[in-house]
């Protein structure tokens, strides 16, 4: 009988120790598969961060082109227009019956082309407007409206002739157009040249985005 239960006793201690072996095996093997993913979500975010990192560069290296290409740009600009490259350009011209001397700031961008510079062509219809210019096609084409209208395709970033236009015939409707981006632009530089033209309040130059060459 102590035989037997010696025996018995011999064989529970060993199916234990399986018992146990096997969960400690088990154990491992859920280690290892933590690890396994702890190294797997490692290699992603490297891989990620390296991806990041490599758009980075190419940004980067995008900008540098752009401006690059820009001063390029704004160099070859000035081979047809000696003020291209200036922040600013100033002109005076006479205006109305008095021939008063009115001071014009524009600001200009060479990096937006063509539309961000005051061209001399713009100058010289605006001072062709002031004297006598705008009067002599008013009679000529606006007899019988009540209202004179005026369009400016590719104004630029200067709307020179509008401004003019609009100081000159106080009730004229006066639209400037030009690209989307150099609509900004012009209106600052209608705005900051607006006392000197006199314009009242709710007169003076409307600017609208209008890309002209593309319209059918």
């Amino acid at each position: 009988m102590f035989e037997m239960a010696a025996l018995r006793a011999e064989r529970r201690r060993h199916k234990l120790q399986q018992s146990s072996k096997e969960e400690a095996t088990e154990s491992e093997k859920a280690d290892g598969s933590v690890q396994e993913a702890d190294g797997s979500v490692q290699q992603v975010s490297r891989a990620d961060l390296q991806k990041l990192r490599d758009l980075e560069r190419e940004r980067d290296e995008l900008a540098r082109d752009i401006s690059q290409q820009r001063k390029l740009r704004s160099s070859m600009l000035a081979l047809h227009e000696p003020g291209a490259l200036q922040a600013e350009r100033q002109v005076r011209l006479m205006l109305g019956p008095d021939a008063r001397n009115v001071d014009i700031v524009i600001a200009q961008d060479a990096a937006m082309a063509q539309g961000g510079l005051l061209w001399s062509s713009g100058i010289v219809l605006a001072r062709y407007l002031a004297s006598g210019g705008l009067a002599a096609a008013i009679s000529r084409f606006g007899r019988g409206h009540s209202t004179v209208r005026i369009l400016e395709l590719g104004c630029g970033t200067a709307a020179l002739p509008s401004m003019i236009a609009a100081a000159l015939v106080r009730d004229a409707k006066v639209v400037a157009t030009d690209l989307p981006e150099v609509v900004p632009l012009a209106m600052a530089n209608i705005a900051r040249n607006a006392a000197a033209l006199g314009f009242r309040a709710g007169s003076g130059v409307e600017v609208m985005p209008y890309s002209w060459s593309e319209s059918a």
